[in-house]
């Protein structure tokens, strides 16, 4: 059994003493019915309280994101759910997320990489060539040779003008 209710300090001892519920037993439980069949108006009028209801109420769902997203999009504070929807209209809007338009963009895309993936080739073919003529003559290759500056270009220059100075 629960202890009994402090009397509050508004109400009189004699109010207090008058009230008396007695405590419900199995026999009251089994009498009892559900407020909707006693009381049928009160709760029509009930289950109207409340937010009334929308013409396209929102629809919950769920997907999943990569973490820093959702950090950084809940960053921007107080209300990012609606940034967010509004970011989503207008990229429908555009286009951008109706996957039967973006059809044709993924094959300009696929070309689009074809091509990239052929100038690579034809840039490693050539690196290998000139690997292949450095090695053959000898040289450093040219990752390994220290870079040239403005004051060791000057030095060359002059140590040329001085041998051919000198012959």
């Amino acid at each position: 059994m629960r202890k009994p209710p402090e009397k509050p300090s508004d109400i009189s001892q004699q109010d207090w003493d008058a009230v008396d519920v007695p405590e419900a037993t199995a026999e009251d439980f089994a009498r009892a019915r559900p407020f909707k069949e006693i009381f049928p108006e009160q709760y029509k009028a009930w289950k109207r309280m409340g937010r009334p209801p929308v013409e396209s109420p929102k629809v919950h769902i769920s997907f999943r994101l990569a973490s820093d997203v959702v950090d950084d999009i809940r960053a921007t504070g107080k209300g990012y759910n609606v940034r967010v929807e509004k970011v989503l209209r207008d990229a429908l809007k555009r286009g951008e997320l109706n996957s039967r338009r973006n059809l044709g963009s993924a094959a300009v895309i696929l070309e689009r990489i074809s091509e990239m993936r052929a100038q690579l080739q034809q840039q490693l073919d050539e690196l290998e060539i000139t690997e292949r003529v450095l090695r053959r003559f000898g040289r450093a290759k040219t990752a390994e040779r220290p870079a040239r500056t403005a004051s060791t270009a000057g030095a060359e220059r002059s140590a040329r003008s001085a041998k051919e100075a000198e012959q």
